[in-house]
């Protein structure tokens, strides 16, 4: 079972593919080298030149050998355009191998689980926003169970735990599930069994089954760690099994335990804590199961309208809910190179009509010596191809350099990031792109090669004329896409810088610098009742609160940008049971009274959570802005009671509003602030929470002081996720910055590319009319208009381009708007920075070699006539 659990990593046999492919090129391409470079072979064709002739030599050596020996030749004597032509290529073809190996190892491969396109997630929804999945409860997760479209279903909920009893503590992500996890993704324990539905229960016996790593290095691999303990959370719990190597969901997990949650004190409808992972029934496509859960969802509205009124069920595919968000971003990347790859595809073209049209007289003499019109179409395709196959091997030997610094790069950005790899597919895929591209950049060259006729070339050639019409016509086309593409790669980066900026530049609510936070969770074995855990809390922060550079301290569950978010719907006293439809919702957080000063959230009016806020006295909420204007409009709610139920009914007593602070983002930077009700730790604690440590300007981090006197407090409690506020901030924009980043760089090149296209072109036609120029100014003919007359030619398809561009990025902007955040689409600015960036770059590379043309000598052009 292991082989099949780890079969979707592995793509042996694409590897041999590529590799018999790649051989084979590889010796064609030894063979002509050979031909070309062996003493042998050049004895033997000094010798026969003396007796034989063309005709007679092609007859004894293979046609396509002599055109490979030729094309070899041709590009070594030409080593300028041929390191720009490949290296170009090798730009388009490494960027989009990179990319591409990117997107095939976070969406397109299955998870590494048999059947892994069965798996499925389902969750409670808004009907208004059926995308973000939530938690389910325990009744709606036995209703889903049922349908006809699920195979099976389980819940899980993940938390933190600490092994202890054997030294200094150590953290581990444990998860309660309601049945056996292993047999959902077709694996088997390496040791043990896995646990069953009958495990689970609030009297359910106290078993686990561990990791493979966590086996290795708590228990040394022991084959007979089945019936062991471990301690969790100071209570022992049996090893039963031991998972195989690698598997570890929901990620990260070290222990599995069977769930114990009690049905009295959860209420089976409105306690949604439960996550899902199951699978489809045969036969079963996922549209089926999510026709079917509408059904479902519509009953239970019907049913419960207490906790289900407009909650749907959403089913989607596990491997969808784990690559998450960053989904837009990845394909926006792949639009990226592709347009980067098509440019430089241009670029050659370019370059290679640009030397086709030096080469006619040379094309010209050849078919008039018999040579025939396929057989220079393919010397002419043999030399694309070998320039492509130099630019893919350069391209695909830096893609190994850069998936390796992607995946470090965007390690805590980009989900199944250790799945990207350049194997089989990825080669494949390179393969498959040189030939395209071999297609792509000797089009235009053999079409108008093809159009202008050969004879039309030996009569032009030497005359200093430029192309003709049909060739000048492809350059200008091929300038103005390339210029189109470099608009919409800018409009698009342009896009994300200022919704990068955007992001830092957004109102918090709350201060981020100078403030570290970690994270608690105190064992309920020595910490059983709100008391022991205030009391604990309380004493930490008092010690933290004395070290030196600690300004203020303070603790809050439902960090702001952490996990742990509690919301319920909200009651007000003196007003009833609100109707279903009226219902308002609100975040619930519990705090110590120093968290607001320590976060620097303004009170507004009243007051906040004082230390006289404990068991047994008046149980007091502050509340901030958006509640008010939801639940009190036209009042002020100092003074009013409010109850708020999570999931286990409204809590009672409810909590009198004793001051409004302001509203900060909390869930998310680009969240609008939701409703939120802050209560007192000490009347309505948990015994997991985080604490926040502000420290003065220039004072060292404060973290390993802290440990110290937690150590001192209770070594069997470890501290978890250290961060600063900044960090998490960071880790916010992240992917934002991900996808600038590369963007960013994809427009750069892009248009250094286009401005050294158009560069060429008009270095190219300066070139061919120093004749007409020469006579010009002999004349009398001024500077300006000469460079007016050459330089136009270079701008006219740019700016042809740049309109283009526009009105493609305009008509195409909607794709971005998942990744946008207070910016539009269509955004003036940004369209109008593009532009002048275009037009400021394109003046330039046409401007420079028009330049050239004020510097011909006229005396020297007559003379050379």
């Amino acid at each position: 079972m292991e082989e099949t659990f780890v079969d979707g990593l592995n793509d042996k046999r694409g590897i041999r593919r590529v590799w018999f492919v790649g051989r084979s090129v590889f010796g064609l391409l030894r063979i002509g080298i050979l031909e070309l470079l062996s003493p042998t072979a050049k004895r033997w064709t000094r010798t026969r030149s003396k007796s034989t002739s063309q005709s007679d030599r092609e007859s004894l050596m293979p046609s396509f050998l002599l055109d490979l020996r030729h094309t070899l030749r041709t590009l070594v004597h030409q080593p300028s355009f041929t390191i720009v032509a490949v290296l170009t290529i090798a730009l388009g073809i490494g960027a989009n191998t990179t990319i591409f190996s990117v997107v095939d190892g976070v969406l397109l491969k299955p998870l590494p689980y048999a059947n892994a396109d069965r798996l499925v997630v389902t969750g409670a929804v808004d009907i208004y926003n059926p995308d973000d999945l939530g938690n389910m409860s325990i009744g709606d997760m036995e209703d889903v169970t049922g349908l006809p479209a699920i195979d099976t279903l389980i819940g899980y909920r993940s938390g933190t735990s600490a092994i202890t009893g054997d030294g200094q503590p150590q953290l581990a992500k444990a998860t309660n599930v309601s049945a056996g996890l292993l047999g959902i993704f077709g694996v088997h324990p390496v040791v043990g069994r896995d646990l069953s539905a009958e495990d689970a229960g609030p009297d359910g016996p106290f078993l686990a089954v561990i990791s493979h790593e966590l086996w290795q290095d708590h228990l040394g691999g022991a084959v007979d760690a089945v019936g062991t303990s471990i301690e969790l959370g100071e209570i022992p719990f049996e090893v039963i099994g031991v998972a195989p190597p690698g598997f570890d969901f929901p990620e990260g997990t070290d222990v599995w335990r069977p769930e114990r949650i009690s049905v009295e004190n959860c209420d089976p409808r409105g306690c949604r804590l439960r996550s899902t992972v199951g699978r489809l029934a045969g036969g079963v496509d996922l549209a089926t199961a999510q026709t079917q859960a509408n059904a479902l969802a519509e009953r239970l509205a019907l049913e419960f309208p207490g906790t289900n009124h407009e909650v749907g069920i959403g089913v989607k595919l596990l491997r969808d809910v784990v690559v998450g968000d960053v989904k837009a971003g990845l394909w926006l990347l792949i639009g990226g190179v592709v347009l980067l790859l098509l440019i430089a595809c241009c670029n050659v073209s370019i370059l290679l009509l640009v030397r086709a049209n030096v080469r006619k007289g040379e094309i010209a003499t050849r078919a008039a010596l018999g040579a025939s019109r396929g057989r220079l179409i393919r010397q002419i395709l043999l030399e694309n191809q070998v320039l492509a196959i130099g630019g893919a091997v350069i391209g695909v030997a830096t893609s190994f350099v850069a998936v390796g610094a992607f995946r470090g790069f965007a390690a805590d950005t980009i989900p199944r990031i250790d799945s990207v790899v350049l194997d089989g597919r990825v080669l494949g895929f390179s393969l498959l792109l040189t030939v395209v591209v071999a297609v792509l950049v000797g089009l235009a060259p053999v079409v108008s090669l093809s159009r202008e006729g050969m004879i039309a070339g030996l009569r032009s050639s030497g005359r200093g004329r430029d192309t003709p019409e049909g060739a000048s016509r492809s350059r200008n086309v091929l300038l103005t896409l390339e210029v189109a593409m470099s608009v919409l790669l800018l409009t698009g980066s342009g896009l994300l810088l200022k919704t990068f900026t955007q992001m830092f530049a957004v109102d918090l609510g709350y201060d981020t610098e100078r403030i570290v936070r970690f994270s608690l969770a105190v064992p309920d074995t020595r910490y059983g009742d709100l008391e022991q855990v205030t009391a604990f809390y309380r004493s930490l922060e008092e010690r933290i609160g004395g070290l030196p550079g600690v300004e203020a301290t303070g603790s809050v569950f439902g960090a702001p940008l952490g996990p742990n978010h509690y919301s319920g719907w909200v009651r007000v006293e003196g007003r009833g049971d609100p109707d279903p439809a009226e219902e308002t919702f609100a975040g619930l957080k519990t705090m110590t009274p120093g968290y607001f000063d320590t976060m620097g959230i303004p009170l507004l009016r009243g007051r906040s959570i004082e230390q006289a806020d404990v068991t047994g006295t008046l149980p007091v909420a502050v509340v901030n802005e958006t509640f008010v204007e939801e639940n009190f409009p036209n009042e002020d709610p100092i003074g009013k009671e409010i109850y708020v139920a999570i999931g286990y009914g409204y809590a009672d007593p409810g909590w009198t509003v004793v001051g409004v602070v302001e509203d900060i983002r909390s869930r998310s930077l680009v969240a609008e602030p939701s409703p939120e009700v802050y209560v007192a730790q000490a009347q309505y604690g948990l015994n997991y929470m985080t604490v926040s440590v502000r420290t003065s300007p220039g004072a060292p981090s404060p973290v390993n002081a802290i440990r110290s006197e937690l150590l001192a407090l209770d070594p069997n409690v470890p501290m978890r996720s250290i961060e600063t506020v900044r960090d998490a901030v960071n880790r916010e924009v992240a992917p934002t910055r991900l996808y600038l980043i590369l963007v960013v760089g994809f427009a750069s090149l892009a248009v250094f590319l286009t401005a050294v296209g158009l560069y060429g072109v008009v270095a190219y036609l300066v070139s061919r009319r120093t004749r007409e120029i020469g006579i010009r100014v002999a004349l009398g003919a001024r500077g300006g208009r000469i460079v007016r007359l050459v330089s136009v030619q270079g701008l006219f398809p740019a700016v042809a381009g740049l309109l283009l561009g526009l009105v493609v990025s305009v008509a195409s902007a909607r794709v971005l708007t998942s990744l946008l955040f207070e910016v539009t689409p269509h955004d003036p600015a940004v369209l109008l920075g593009a532009s002048v960036l275009v037009i400021v770059v394109s003046c330039f590379a046409a401007l420079v070699p028009a330049g050239r043309a004020l510097r011909v000598d006229p005396v020297r052009v007559m003379r050379s006539e």
